[in-house]
């Protein structure tokens, strides 16, 4: 199961109508990739209008902070749990932590954030050679190309219970993995 799979039914977005959030998803896309295309030296191309500002404010971060790109949406698995995701990034910082790095482009912060945030953590921590991160955070880019707000885990094993209940859950009442 996909890390993300337990917690789409606790996400805020239940009041938004279909067409917004597969656009937001269609632009949150976009400014990952454009993420990912620096982060790697990449070439990067123009950005939609909409999407300028969430890169500038990634770059600018960036730029300011990252010594070495470690991952990018590497495939994790715990195979015990049949727990699988994409981290965004592992990155090595100048004060040489290495940064789990969840870039979000919404301009409200999720509760779900942390229990996404705990599970990748527990794959790069326990089923990867990375080892344990340093800093896990997620990384919430600004729309107008200001500097993003970082929300740290300091404790990322406390919000693992979190992920895992719902987890469980969605194993329990859903065993055959089945999309609502």
């Amino acid at each position: 199961m996909r890390v993300t799979t337990p917690l789409r039914r606790f996400s805020d977005y239940k009041s938004v109508s279909e067409l917004t959030l597969a656009n937001a998803a269609v632009k949150g896309t976009r400014v990952h990739e454009a993420c990912v295309a620096w982060a790697t030296g990449g070439y990067l191309l123009e950005p939609f209008k909409d999407d300028a500002g969430y890169i500038q404010s990634f770059i600018n971060w960036h730029d300011d902070n990252v010594i070495k790109l470690i991952a990018y949406e590497v495939e994790l698995v715990d195979r015990n749990l049949d727990l699988s995701g994409h981290p965004d990034f592992l990155f090595r910082l100048k004060n040489a932590k290495l940064a789990l790095i969840d870039i979000k482009t919404p301009v409200q912060r999720q509760r779900i954030w942390e229990a996404q945030l705990a599970a990748y953590y527990h794959l790069v921590a326990n089923c990867s050679y990375y080892g344990q991160p340093d800093l896990t955070a997620s990384l919430q880019l600004d729309p107008n190309g200001g500097v993003p707000r970082m929300t740290i885990l300091e404790k990322p094993e406390d919000h693992w219970w979190g992920f895992y209940h719902a987890f469980m859950a969605e194993k329990y009442f859903n065993p055959k993995g089945e999309e609502e």
